[in-house]
């Protein structure tokens, strides 16, 4: 463990806990977001860049404080300057999803793809990348900025797969080396054509919100999404696919939320749609289905579709309306 945090977390006598945290975030952690920050957000504004600094060394901060408050509660740290790398690398992504919606969904997707594909694989590494590869590759080694550029280059002249999960193995051929999936998610993009306006952030406060509260927020939609997918695994066959399969957000398909909180898995979700993991995968790029391709997969009119999601989204309805109740009536009786 970096000693300067050793004696932090567990000072000696004469040290002033407040004076070591100053030199963990000055000295040793602020190079490193710094450096993580300039590396993802090459070309940003430089306030931009200071915000997301910041915002990184005030989560990294809460969470020092956190450990020493109790040291023996917390999972050991035992690469402070990859600890810090992971931290700013979520303050980087948050900023980007709010900044860039579409862009974020297409990182999902890979993650998601390269997760369900029998062909690929997805795994963190010690110092908190996420790399992407072929099944069978492991480790820390990725492809160069490099390698990157050749890929680009050679992909830009031949015609794309349509499928996503063609299109990474193709990727991975043309680099022989695991990508990592921030680097993938930029060179799909670009290949893609996916060309996004920013969306004007006045404060990034605003977008990043406060760690404890975006924990307690998410564990109260987690709760309430489990409950509504119990609700829905006992609608009738026909009527949970025509609902799962057109179920929509403001950033696409909303059966993504079901998987991204851990409600249920990707192979679970499968197979309560009478289908298989791989087939999913495929189908996923493309959620959600509208109704003509549903009534396609169902053998029923059109109609019958919006007929069936109806009678699901009214039963749900009465469902979760009455879990509510009950759940209320608890609270009072407490």
């Amino acid at each position: 463990m970096h000693e300067t945090l050793q004696r932090y977390l567990s000072p000696e006598e004469g040290d002033d806990p407040e004076d070591l945290l100053a030199t963990l975030v000055v000295v040793h952690a602020q190079p490193v977001v710094r450096r993580v920050v300039a590396r993802r957000l090459h070309g940003a504004q430089n306030d931009q860049l200071e915000d997301v600094c910041s915002e990184a060394l005030a989560s990294l901060i809460a969470r020092l404080r956190v450990l020493h408050r109790d040291p023996a509660a917390a999972t050991p740290i035992a690469d402070f300057a990859a600890y810090v790398a992971g931290i700013t690398a979520n303050a980087v992504n948050q900023y980007l999803a709010a900044k860039y919606p579409e862009r974020n969904r297409l990182r999902r997707r890979l993650r998601m793809v390269c997760t369900s594909d029998s062909r690929l694989r997805i795994w963190e590494t010690p110092g908190g990348k996420w790399l992407c590869g072929r099944t069978g590759q492991a480790g820390e080694g990725r492809a160069s900025g490099a390698d990157l550029n050749a890929c680009r280059s050679e992909l830009g002249r031949v015609k794309l797969p349509q499928d996503l999960g063609d299109l990474v193995i193709a990727i991975l051929k043309q680099t022989s080396q695991p990508v990592e999936l921030s680097d993938l998610t930029q060179l799909c993009a670009g290949l893609l054509g996916l060309i996004e306006r920013p969306q004007e952030i006045e404060h990034l406060e605003e977008t990043l919100p406060d760690t404890a509260v975006l924990a307690s927020h998410r564990t109260e939609m987690s709760a309430w999404v489990r409950q509504l997918w119990n609700e829905i695994r006992e609608l009738p066959d026909r009527q949970r696919a025509a609902l799962l399969l057109n179920l929509r957000s403001s950033q696409g398909a909303a059966i993504e939320l079901i998987e991204d909180l851990g409600v249920a898995t990707f192979g679970e979700l499968a197979n309560i749609l009478g289908t298989t993991s791989e087939e999913l995968s495929k189908m996923w790029n493309r959620l959600p289905l509208d109704d003509n391709e549903i009534a396609a997969r169902l053998g029923v009119e059109r109609q019958q579709v919006i007929n069936l999601r109806s009678a699901a989204r009214q039963r749900l309805q009465r469902r979760m309306s009455a879990c509510q109740y009950r759940a209320e009536r608890t609270n009072l009786s407490k």
